[in-house]
This record gives C-alpha cells, sequence and structure tokens, in this order.
C-alpha cells in the first residue's frame, strides 16, 4: 500500500470520472476518500456501450477535439497499467451515411479526422462497407471507416479504478453527501449518518446528481440526466463489427458485437428526470432503428435490457474547473454520451487541478462560469 503525504482530498461520486481522479491522485501520494450513495458501476459508468470514438461528437473537433485525443491516449496508457483487466478491445467502427445531406454533415469532420496521427479513417463507398458487413441494408451511400476505435466493459473498467486507487492507499465510503462547508483553512464533507471527513480539497463528480451539490456550493451546476437504453441480443451468426448511424428519429444509434457475444444496440435520449426504468417504448425505438439496418436481427433474443442517466450540461459540453470563487472545490461532470471516453482526462485534470493549481490540458472552454 502507499501511504500518501500530499493533501487530503475527498471525492464526491465513483463513476468513471470520480474514479480515474482517485487513480492519478493516489499515484501522486494525495490521500483520498471517495464517497457514494451507490455501489460502484449500477449507473451510467458501469451500464453503457464502452465505445470508445476520439474522433466525432459532442464538441469535436472544436473545442474538446484535442481533449478527447488525449483521453483516448490515457485510456491506452491505463488499458496497459491498471491491475484489473476489463476487457479492453481495439475495433473498427463504420459510420453509416444515408443521403447527400449526411455526406456534406461530415466533409469537413473528416479533413480533421484524417489528420489525427495513430488512426486511419477513409470514405468507403457501399460496395466495399457490405464487403465488410453483407447484413447491412442496401439502401445507403457508404460509410466512414475509423481504426481503431475502442470497446471496454464499462462496469469492469470503473471497478478497476476503484480498486486501483484502494491499493493506492484510497479509502471508499458508501454514504450520500448532505453538505459541504468551509472551515477555515479545511473543508468538511458531511455524510448521512453522521460522519464528517474533513479535507483540503474536494472535487463534485456527482453525474447527473451534480445539480444535488449547487445549494451546498451556492453556485448553479447546470447539470441534468439525460435517459439512454440500451439492449443486448442474442443473434446467430457472425460478430457485428461497431457500426453507427444516425437520423430524424433517432440520436446516434448503434449495433456491436462485444466480448460478452451479445449484440449490444442502443439508444435513446429521453429528457425523463431522474426516471431510469427500462420502458417499452424505448425497447421498441431501439427495435424499430436496429432492424432497419440489420434485418437479420428481427429473429434476434432480447437478452437484457439497461437504462441509465447520463450527465448533461446546456450546450453539451462537460463542466471541469474550479469552484469560481473557491479554488478548493473543483467541479467535474457533465460529458453526456462522451462521459467514458472523456472520463480518464477529466479525472486527470481534477487531480492536476488539486495538486497544482493547474492542468497542462486544454479545459479552458469547460470552465464552469461559462453559464
Amino acid at each position: 500500500m502507499t501511504y500518501s503525504t500530499g493533501p487530503k482530498v475527498v471525492i464526491v461520486g465513483a463513476g468513471v470520472v470520480g474514479g480515474a481522479a482517485a487513480h492519478y491522485l493516489t499515484l501522486a501520494g494525495a490521500k483520498v476518500t471517495i464517497v457514494d450513495k451507490d455501489p460502484i458501476g449500477i449507473h451510467a459508468s458501469g451500464l453503457a456501450l464502452g465505445g470508445l470514438g476520439p474522433l466525432s461528437g459532442a464538441g469535436i473537433p472544436d473545442p474538446i477535439g484535442n481533449l478527447s485525443i488525449e483521453s483516448w491516449q490515457l485510456h491506452l496508457d491505463l488499458s496497459e497499467s491498471l491491475t484489473d483487466e476489463y476487457d479492453f478491445d481495439l475495433e473498427k467502427s463504420l459510420n453509416i451515411i444515408f443521403d447527400n445531406q449526411q455526406l456534406e454533415g461530415i466533409r469537413s469532420l473528416l479533413d480533421w479526422q484524417k489528420s489525427q496521427d495513430g488512426f486511419k479513417v477513409e470514405w468507403l463507398d457501399k460496395s466495399d462497407v457490405l464487403d465488410i458487413e453483407p447484413r447491412l441494408v442496401s439502401a445507403f451511400l457508404g460509410a466512414v471507416v475509423t481504426e481503431p476505435t475502442g470497446i471496454i466493459n464499462t462496469y469492469k473498467f470503473n471497478n478497476a479504478l476503484i480498486s486501483e486507487a484502494q491499493r493506492n492507499g484510497a479509502e471508499l465510503v458508501v454514504g450520500e453527501v448532505s453538505n459541504i462547508q468551509s472551515n477555515g483553512s479545511e473543508l468538511n464533507v458531511s455524510i448521512e449518518g453522521g460522519r464528517t471527513v474533513n479535507c483540503d480539497r474536494v472535487i463534485v463528480a456527482m453525474g447527473p446528481w451534480s445539480n444535488k451539490a449547487s445549494k451546498w456550493l451556492d453556485f448553479n451546476i447546470p447539470i441534468t440526466p439525460l435517459k439512454g437504453q440500451i439492449l443486448r441480443l442474442r443473434s446467430e451468426g457472425p460478430p457485428i463489427p461497431h457500426i453507427s448511424w444516425s437520423g430524424a428519429d433517432i440520436y446516434g444509434s448503434y449495433a456491436v458485437t462485444k466480448s460478452d457475444g451479445l449484440v449490444w444496440v442502443g439508444t435513446t435520449e429521453e429528457h425523463a428526470g431522474f426516471d431510469d426504468t427500462p420502458s417499452s417504448i424505448g425497447r421498441q425505438t431501439i427495435l424499430r432503428s436496429v432492424i432497419s439496418i440489420l434485418p437479420h436481427l428481427a429473429q434476434s433474443e432480447v437478452i437484457k435490457h439497461t437504462a441509465c442517466l447520463r450527465p448533461l450540461s446546456p450546450d453539451g459540453l462537460p463542466i471541469l474547473g474550479f469552484l469560481p470563487g473557491n479554488p478548493k472545490i473543483v467541479l467535474a461532470s457533465g460529458a453526456g454520451r462522451k462521459g467514458i471516453l472523456l472520463g480518464p482526462v477529466m479525472g486527470k485534470s481534477a487531480a492536476d487541478l488539486v495538486l497544482n493549481g493547474y492542468t497542462s490540458s486544454d479545459i479552458s472552454a469547460l470552465n464552469p462560469d461559462r453559464f
């Protein structure tokens, strides 16, 4: 065990961002206490697809394209350095394009994607795409094919981060934080049940529940939950490569065979408050979408249906930086559907801010006071 000599830090939230922050802080010798009201990985950090696509998504290429690439590299490093394995697989991904409007929309992004070292990105016409996956419906123009992208088991990854931090001396407390107060040079973190943890710094990484801290901190954290549902299907035939598509009534849907042998298909984007119950409407929406792309999946069996809540900010970008007016508290949340990809760089940046007062990562567009 590593015995810490650095600052005492409380991390509120044991998801991927909080777990990554704990990992990097304990490596640097900080004394870390992680507090979460629920077991590790039972929400979005453990139920998400785990697709690591650093070359596309909200805010990419500007303003967070470089941050996305940086987090991808951290994922590669963590896959080698973490003690616990978590099924990190490198994949080829196909973004299916159906019409000229979609095609025009990706042209400028494609130039940036092709310029990134370590990736191969190309446009393939329909016939070449069907050589890769002949079961695709034929009514499309072509696809942007990217390699590598990553697929991980998010539940195992979240647990691997927390376990590594615990090996390095972190304490995990299961309990709900009820307040964060300044007391001279210290911060006091109150946990329901009567326990108070005194510390030098706090990282608030509460995911979709981050707004709850607004009343403790006297600062509005404008994070709301975005519900997403996923189906896991048992289907005959060869594995499906990572396929994604979009349309008028769907939001970045996907299908891919993961290491468990099941085809994971999703997703939905629902503003349903904190309701994380899987719904029949969500199931029908996902099935209708995926069968329109991969018709053979109409014969598949639904093995599991899950739903989780992603943290969403008003502009779709993470909130990451010091609490305005208080350099003892760091806010780290709001990565939406990119939470698993961006988790390592968000956690490392939060750790840097705590340890050094700054981070070399460019998080200028993510400052909490931008709202």
